[in-house]
């Protein structure tokens, strides 16, 4: 399994079911970048392209995006009026995103509709992981 190209992704898990460690780091590809919190890059996505979403900004500025396809979101979404909304806004425009966290709120859900709106396809997948599933091999 792999994170899709061609449309938008969001994933639901349990807490504590091992979705970060056993299934995440193998979705992550070279052509992705990961957006989270800096305790969790250096816990989880030490190895991987990863930023935290107060450096979004400095991507954007030094066009070190460009070969990037999907972007993992794996932390709280930025409130809209916010400027770190705005450079994701420009930092998902063109390419797919992967929601780890789902939207807890009706603030976030409006961030991620919004950032949806500027990918390439605006289709939304839901994956549910199962660790039975997972663990009995049928995931």
């Amino acid at each position: 399994m792999k994170i899709s190209t061609h449309r938008n992704t969001i994933f639901e898990f349990m807490t504590g079911d091992g979705f970060r460690t056993h299934i995440l780091p193998n979705l992550i590809t070279s052509d992705s970048l990961v957006i989270a919190p800096k305790m969790m890059i250096k816990q989880c996505y030490e190895d991987n392209n990863a930023i935290s979403i107060h450096n979004v900004k400095k991507v954007v500025e030094g066009n070190h995006h460009k070969n990037i396809k999907v972007i993992i979101i794996d932390c709280l979404l930025p409130r809209v009026e916010s400027q770190a909304h705005k450079a994701m806004l420009k930092l998902c425009k063109g390419k797919q995103i992967a929601f780890v966290q789902v939207p807890h709120d009706q603030r976030a859900a409006v961030s991620a509709m919004e950032l949806m709106s500027v990918t390439k396809n605006c289709k939304l997948k839901s994956i549910k992981f199962s660790q039975y599933l997972f663990n009995t091999g049928r995931w």
